[in-house]
């Protein structure tokens, strides 16, 4: 790996970045959603350790027996950046977390320039949300709760329960519905289908685009939206400095193979 990407893993992996680990193609892909880790451990020389947020535990059994190539992407504040890996092993932390170990890439490629680039959702951050699909006259056809992964003022992408895939179609109207922790209020914002791949048998993510209006009504909700970005910027920031502070304590990552 060239000093420039290991620049770049080793920072995402001091700020305790999310990712998502996927296999498969099509239909047949399968993600799992991690957050990077500055875990040191005897195995640094041979990979690095992830977080599991959401993923099928025989999923992950499957790709360890199997050593099998998996892709792994994360953005950064500019650029999303995506390298093949393998999942080498598990293990267990504070009997709750699991974590997983990530073979060191060989090389790293930036794959898509975002102009507004999402900002992660963590679990502490008591987002209440949820999924309607629409009819064309705007009636509600169905509706779940959902967990926001990661969100931006172009799109989201949402966790939701399997069974709503059944109610999803390319052309199906969407409303994702948002009430930040400090707020009684609610904020609609319509959306398109992107993207749906499958986390485990009870779980999908779907990513979905915001559909842009010049409707004065939707003015309150963007400004909204554009303040609780604000905030999870801030949040994710302040992570990441204790992140930081944690790292320099400590010798610094080896970014070298066996």
């Amino acid at each position: 790996m060239s000093a420039a990407d290991s620049e770049v893993l080793a920072k995402a992996l001091e700020h305790q970045s999310p990712a998502v680990i996927s296999t498969g193609e099509g239909k047949d892909r399968r993600d799992v959603l991690v957050q990077f880790t500055s875990l040191r451990s005897d195995s640094s020389a041979v990979g690095f350790w992830a977080r599991v947020h959401h993923g099928d535990g025989k999923l992950i059994d499957k790709l360890i027996k199997s050593a099998g190539e998996v892709g792994v992407s994360f953005n950064t504040s500019g650029a999303k950046i995506n390298f093949k890996s393998a999942v080498l092993k598990k293990r267990r932390r504070h009997l709750i977390h699991k974590l997983l170990l990530l073979r060191w890439p060989e090389k790293i490629s930036v794959v898509e320039q975002r102009q507004k680039p999402r900002v992660w959702v963590p679990d502490r951050f008591r987002l209440a949300a949820k999924i309607q699909t629409l009819s064309p006259t705007g009636e509600v056809l169905s509706e779940a709760p959902v967990r926001l992964w990661d969100i931006g003022l172009e799109g989201a992408s949402l966790i939701c329960p399997q069974q709503f895939s059944l109610s999803l179609s390319s052309e199906a109207t969407i409303c994702i519905i948002i009430q930040t922790p400090d707020s009684p209020k609610t904020h609609s914002y319509l959306a398109s289908q992107r993207h749906l791949t499958r986390l485990s048998d009870e779980k999908l993510r779907l990513g979905v685009q915001f559909i842009p209006t010049s409707d004065p009504s939707t003015a309150p909700a963007q400004r909204a939206l554009k303040a609780l970005i604000n905030e999870l910027d801030q949040v994710c920031g302040a992570h990441t400095m204790m992140g930081e502070l944690r790292h320099r304590s400590l010798r610094p990552i080896s970014m070298h193979r066996n």
